[in-house]
C-alpha cells in the first residue's frame, strides 16, 4: 500500500504552529503596535522565499497513483508500481508522496491532434494493445506531469512525477512506447500559466524526436517559449538540430562531459522560468544503454543537473522516461536506478543527506 500525503498537510501544520505563535505574542505584549509588527514580521519570515526558489524545508512532492500503472505491463508503464513500492518501503527524507488529479481530454488536445486522442481515449491507438493500455493510465501518468508543474510554478523548489513513455509521441501518433507526450504537454500548460520561457532536458537514451515535432508545431501557431536541450546514447528518433532544439549523440567516455557542456551552453539559464527533466536511466549500461555508463556515472548525472538548476534559482519538474528490466537485470533494478533521481532532487533542494 502506497502512503500518499496530500500536499497542502505540510502548509496546514505550518499555519496551525504560526497561529499558536501569534496569539502567544498578542498575550505577552499589551502595545498595538508592537503586536502588529511581529505579526508581520512572523508572516513575511514564514512565507519568505525567491519566486523561482526553493521555501525553507519545502520537500520534494513525488506524484504517483496505481491508475499509472497496468499490472503485467511492460516497463515504460509498469515499473512506475515497482518504485512508489520501493518509495514506501524505504521513504527518502525530504520528499512526499502525492496522488494526482488525472489531466483531461482538454490537457492532451492542447498539443496532439483531436482524432487521434480520441481514438486513443475510445480504446484505439496509443502505443499499447491489450491490457497494457489504457486510457485511464495515460491521462492518470499525464496528470502527474501537470499536478507536478503546477506545483513548482507555484512554490518553487523541485516535483517529480512517476511517469513515462513521453518524448516520442508525435502530433497525431504515438511511437516508441510513448503514447501522449507528457513533456510538451506539461511545457505547455506551464506557458498557459504566465511562464514565458520553458527548457525540456532530455537525457534518455533515445532522442526526443516527439518534443522536437511537437515544440515546432507549436511554434508554427505562434506558440513561442519551449525549448529542449538533448544528450542520447542512441540515434532512434533522431532529428535535425534546429535554433529551440538541440541533439548530441555520444558515447560512454563523453556522456558526462557532453551534458555538463550542454547545460553550460544555455543562454541566460536564470530566465527559464521552469525545468523539466526527462531523466531515462535507459542510458545505462544494464537497463538498455552502453557499457561505461554505471551506477555511479548516473548519480553524477542526476548530482550535476540537479545543481545546475539549483544553482540558477530554477524550478524543475523530473519524470522516469527509459530503463529496461532483461534477463539478469530485474525491473526492481531498475526501480532502484530511478530512486537515484528522487535522491539527488531531495539532497539538493532539501539538503538532506540521502546516501
Amino acid at each position: 500500500m502506497i502512503v500518499v500525503t496530500n500536499m497542502n498537510d505540510d502548509f496546514a501544520t505550518k499555519c496551525a504552529r504560526r497561529d499558536e505563535k501569534l496569539q502567544e505574542t498578542d498575550r505577552t505584549f499589551s502595545r498595538p503596535f508592537i503586536v502588529y509588527l511581529l505579526r508581520f514580521l512572523l508572516v513575511t519570515l514564514f512565507r519568505l522565499s525567491d519566486v523561482k526558489g526553493t521555501p525553507m524545508n519545502q520537500p520534494v512532492s513525488i506524484f504517483y497513483s496505481d491508475d499509472f500503472v497496468i499490472d503485467g505491463a511492460f516497463d515504460t508503464i509498469g515499473k512506475a508500481h515497482e518504485l512508489a513500492k520501493l518509495l514506501n518501503e524505504s521513504p527518502i527524507t525530504g520528499t512526499i508522496m502525492v496522488s494526482p488529479s488525472p489531466a483531461n481530454r482538454g490537457d492532451i488536445v492542447s498539443v496532439h491532434d483531436e482524432h487521434y486522442v480520441d481514438e486513443v481515449l475510445n480504446g484505439y491507438g496509443g502505443q499499447f494493445s491489450g491490457d497494457d493500455e489504457s486510457a485511464t493510465s495515460v491521462l492518470a501518468t499525464t496528470g502527474g506531469v501537470l499536478r507536478a508543474v503546477e506545483t513548482v510554478l507555484e512554490n518553487g523548489g523541485c516535483a517529480g512525477s512517476l511517469s513515462s513513455g513521453l518524448h516520442h509521441a508525435k502530433y497525431d501518433r504515438g511511437s516508441g512506447y510513448c503514447t501522449f507526450n507528457g513533456l510538451v504537454i506539461g511545457a505547455r500548460r506551464a506557458l498557459s500559466l504566465g511562464a514565458k520561457r520553458v527548457l525540456i532536458l532530455d537525457l534518455d537514451a533515445h532522442c526526443g524526436g516527439g518534443t522536437k515535432e511537437l515544440i515546432g508545431l507549436l511554434r508554427d501557431q505562434n506558440i513561442d517559449g519551449i525549448e529542449q536541450v538533448d544528450v542520447s546514447v542512441s540515434s532512434f528518433d533522431q532529428y535535425h538540430n534546429a535554433s529551440f532544439a538541440q541533439l548530441k549523440i555520444v558515447g560512454a567516455s563523453e556522456y558526462l562531459p557532453t551534458i555538463e557542456q550542454s547545460l553550460s551552453d544555455i543562454a541566460d539559464p536564470q530566465s527559464i522560468d521552469l525545468v523539466i527533466y526527462n531523466a531515462g536511466m535507459d542510458p545505462h549500461e544494464k537497463a538498455g544503454g552502453v557499457t561505461g555508463i554505471n551506477n555511479e556515472v548516473i548519480r553524477r548525472r542526476e548530482a550535476m543537473v540537479f545543481e545546475w538548476a539549483k544553482s540558477n534559482n530554477l524550478p524543475i519538474v523530473w519524470v522516469l522516461a527509459g530503463g529496461y528490466s532483461g534477463d539478469s537485470f530485474t525491473k526492481r533494478d531498475v526501480a532502484e536506478l530511478h530512486r537515484i533521481t528522487a535522491e539527488e532532487a531531495a539532497r539538493v533542494y532539501t539538503g538532506v543527506a540521502t546516501s
